[in-house]
C-alpha cells in the first residue's frame, strides 16, 4: 500500500490581526533568527512588506509546519499581479516550487514565481569596477538591453554540524560544505572558537578542529564562507552528557509499587489522588502498547488526581523511586513514555477536563508537586526542578517550569519556544507546540467505543491523548526538559531564583482546579517504560556496564544498540548514547552494530 502525505495548505497572515507581531515573531524563529544572519529584521517585516503589497504565508502538511514564505510584488502583466515568492521550506520531501504552486492557487488573478534563498543563484553582472568605480556598462539593441560582464555567485547555503557532540570534543563534523567554500567556521554559544580552511578542497563532509574544547550544554553552529560572502549559521547542536548506564528501570508489567515512594495531597480529603502499577491500559482505557514497550504489552502506572471524591479541590500525587539520589555535579537523566488521558468531547473537553502530568528532578520525597487555588487562596507546593503540561490545552499556561515552589516564565529565557508568553506558554496559540505535538490529534478508536464521549480533535497544540518521549536531564546548574526530541525549557540555578538539583527523580499528575471531571476514568496521566540513567565510563570489547566481565548485564545493552549493518545505533537510552554503542560493541570499528560484531561479544563473553 502506498501511503501518500498530506495535501500541502496554506495561508495569508492577515497584518491587521492583533497577533500580527506575534506571527511575525514565529517566522522569524522558524528561520533561525537571531541567529541567521539572513532573516529579514522584525521591523521589515512587521511595517514595511504590507506597505510595499507584499504578503507573509504560512505552508501546512498534517500536523507540521511545511514551509514559510514572503510574498513580494513584482509586476503587474496584462492586469494580473506577479509575486516573487522568497521561500522557506521547514520540512523534507516539500520544495519552494511546490510552495509557490500552493501560493499560486490561494491568488488566482496572480502569478508566482519561486526564489530558493537556499540556493546557489547565477547572475550576470550589469557593471564593472574601474579604479573603485561601479560603472555600468550595456548595449541597447533592437530596444533590449543586454548582459554584460561576467556571473558571480549568490545565496551561501547553510551547513550542518553532525550530532552528537560530547564535552570534551576539540573537533565539530561539518556536512553540507560547497564545493566553493573558502572557510568552515564553528560558533559556540554565540562566539567564534573554530575554523578551517577548506579553498583546497571539494569535500562535502569536513571535521573542524575547535578551542577550546566543548562544554556539555553548549549551543554549536557553523556557517561557511564562499567568495566573502557568508552563508546563514546551521541550526544548532547541543552538547550533550551521555548518561547511558541505566541504574533504574520500570516496564510496571507486573505490581512494582515496592520499589516506588507515593505522596499525594487534596485540599479537602487529604487522599484524593493515587498510584496504580501495573494497570492494563490498553484494555481498560483502549491506548495502544507505548513505543518503547516490548512485545505490544499494555501495563503501565496510571496517576489520578481529584477523581476520587465527590469534592471539588486541587489534588496531585507525586512517585518517585525508592532509595535513588544523584547529584547534579555528575549528572542523572530520566527518560519516559508519557501519555496524558482527558475526558472529551474535543476539541473544548468535558467537564474538569484540564489536568496536567508532572515530572522534574532535585526531588527530595514527600513533597507534593502542586499548585493551583481554591477559594481565592494559593495552593502551591513542589520540590526541585519540574515541569508541568496539559493534555487537552485547556489552561492559559498549558506548559509550566517550576523551581520549588516558584514557577518559571519566559521572560527569564530559560524557554525554548519564545521570551513571551503568549507563544511559549498557551500551547493552543503556538506554532512552537503545534509543530511539537500536532494538530490533528484525536483520541484512539478503541477509547471511543469504551466511551462514546472521546471523539473530537483536540486544540492544536494539545499533547494529549498521544504518546510522548519525555527525556529530563539534570546536570550541574541546570536541568534540561525534552519531548520527542525538542528541547522545551532548560531550568537554569543561574537565573533568578537557585534552586538544589540534587535527588531523585520525580513523575506525578496534578489537577490544579476546583473541579471534577465529567467522567473520572478518563482523566489520568500515563507513565511507562521509566529509565533513570546516569554518567559512567564504558569498558571495552563488550563491557557496556565497565565491571570488569561480559554477561547478561552487559548483554542487554548489546541487543539495544544492536543496528544492523551501515546503521548508526539508535538505542532507546537516546541517540547520545549510540556513540557510547559503537565504542564498547563496534569491534570490527565500521561504525554500525551488527552480527559480525556479536561474534565478537560471543568471544568476550564471560559471566
Amino acid at each position: 500500500m502506498v501511503v501518500m502525505p498530506p495535501p500541502l495548505a496554506c495561508r495569508l497572515l492577515n497584518p491587521a490581526d492583533p497577533d500580527w507581531s506575534d506571527r511575525v515573531e514565529t517566522i522569524r524563529t522558524l528561520l533561525g533568527a537571531p541567529h541567521n544572519s539572513d532573516v529579514f529584521p522584525s521591523h521589515f517585516l512587521r511595517v514595511v512588506l504590507p506597505r510595499i503589497g507584499g504578503h507573509a504565508v504560512l505552508f501546512q502538511r498534517g500536523n507540521h509546519t511545511a514551509g514559510v514564505g514572503l510574498l513580494f510584488p513584482r509586476a503587474i502583466e496584462a492586469g494580473q499581479g506577479v509575486y516573487t515568492l522568497r521561500g522557506h521550506p521547514l520540512q523534507g520531501g516539500v520544495s519552494v516550487a511546490e510552495l509557490a504552486e500552493e501560493a499560486s492557487q490561494m491568488l488566482p488573478e496572480s502569478r508566482v514565481i519561486p526564489y530558493d534563498p537556499a540556493a546557489t543563484h547565477t547572475f550576470r553582472r550589469t557593471s564593472s569596477i574601474v579604479d573603485g568605480w561601479d560603472i555600468v556598462a550595456t548595449q541597447t539593441i533592437g530596444g533590449g538591453e543586454s548582459d554584460a560582464s561576467a556571473s558571480v555567485t549568490v545565496g551561501v547555503p547553510a551547513v550542518t554540524v553532525e550530532g552528537p557532540l560530547l564535552p570534551g570534543d576539540t573537533s565539530v563534523t561539518v556536512s553540507g560544505v560547497h564545493p566553493d567554500a573558502d572557510l568552515i567556521e564553528i560558533i559556540t554559544d554565540g562566539n567564534s572558537n573554530g575554523s578551517l580552511d577548506v579553498s583546497a578542497s571539494s569535500a562535502s563532509t569536513v571535521i573542524v578542529p575547535v578551542s577550546p574544547g566543548l562544554s556539555a550544554g553548549s549551543l554549536v553552529r557553523a556557517r561557511q564562507t564562499i567568495a566573502s560572502v557568508t552563508g546563514p549559521n546551521s541550526p544548532a547542536v547541543e552538547v550533550s552528557v551521555p548518561m547511558c548506564l541505566i541504574v533504574f528501570e520500570d516496564n510496571f508489567e507486573t505490581d512494582t509499587s515496592a520499589d516506588w515512594t507515593v505522596a499525594v495531597r487534596d485540599d479537602a480529603t487529604l487522599d484524593d489522588a493515587s498510584a496504580s502499577f501495573a494497570w492494563d491500559y490498553g484494555t481498560l482505557a483502549g491506548i495502544p502498547s507505548a513505543p518503547n514497550s516490548s512485545d505490544g504489552t499494555t501495563f503501565g502506572l496510571r496517576l489520578d488526581a481529584n477523581n476520587g471524591d465527590l469534592t471539588a479541590s486541587p489534588a496531585a500525587v507525586t512517585v518517585a523511586p525508592a532509595g535513588l539520589s544523584f547529584m547534579s555535579s555528575n549528572g542523572y537523566r530520566l527518560v519516559m513514555d508519557m501519555w496524558i488521558n482527558a475526558n472529551g468531547t474535543f476539541p473544548g473537553g468535558g467537564a474538569g477536563s484540564t489536568q496536567a502530568m508532572t515530572m522534574g528532578v532535585g526531588y527530595n520525597g514527600g513533597t507534593v508537586n502542586q499548585w493551583g487555588s481554591t477559594g481565592g487562596a494559593s495552593v502551591r507546593a513542589g520540590d526541585g526542578a519540574w515541569f508541568a503540561v496539559t493534555g487537552e490545552g485547556g489552561s492559559t499556561r498549558d506548559v509550566q517550569a517550576f523551581k520549588d515552589t516558584a514557577e518559571q516564565f519566559p521572560e527569564s529565557g530559560q524557554f525554548a519556544a519564545a521570551t513571551t508568553a503568549p507563544e511559549a506558554n498557551n500551547t493552543n496559540a503556538s506554532t512552537f507546540f503545534a509543530n511539537l505535538f500536532g494538530t490533528t490529534t484525536t483520541p484512539p478508536a478503541a477509547q471511543a467505543t469504551l466511551y462514546p464521549a472521546q471523539t473530537g480533535t483536540l486544540l492544536p497544540g494539545s499533547a494529549g491523548e498521544a504518546w510522548h518521549r519525555v527525556d529530563l536531564t539534570a546536570f550541574e546548574s541546570k536541568a534540561r526538559w525534552a519531548v520527542d526530541g525538542s528541547t522545551i525549557v532548560t531550568i537554569d540555578s543561574n537565573i533568578g531564583t537557585p534552586v538544589d538539583l540534587d535527588g531523585n527523580i520525580s513523575i506525578g499528575q496534578m489537577d490544579p482546579y476546583s473541579s471534577i471531571a465529567g467522567v473520572t476514568a478518563m482523566n489520568f496521566g500515563l507513565a511507562d517504560n521509566v529509565m533513570v540513567l546516569k554518567p559512567h565510563t564504558p569498558g571495552t570489547n563488550g563491557d557496556y556496564d565497565n565491571d570488569g566481565d561480559v554477561d547478561l548485564d552487559d548483554f542487554k545493552y548489546f541487543e539495544d544498540c544492536l543496528s544492523g549493518p551501515g546503521q548508526v545505533p539508535d538505542p532507546k537510552t537516546g541517540f547520545v548514547c549510540s556513540v557510547v554503542c559503537t565504542q564498547v560493541f563496534d569491534a570490527d570499528t565500521d561504525g554500525d552494530v551488527d552480527l559480525n560484531d556479536f561474534s565478537y561479544f560471543q568471544f568476550f563473553f564471560n559471566p
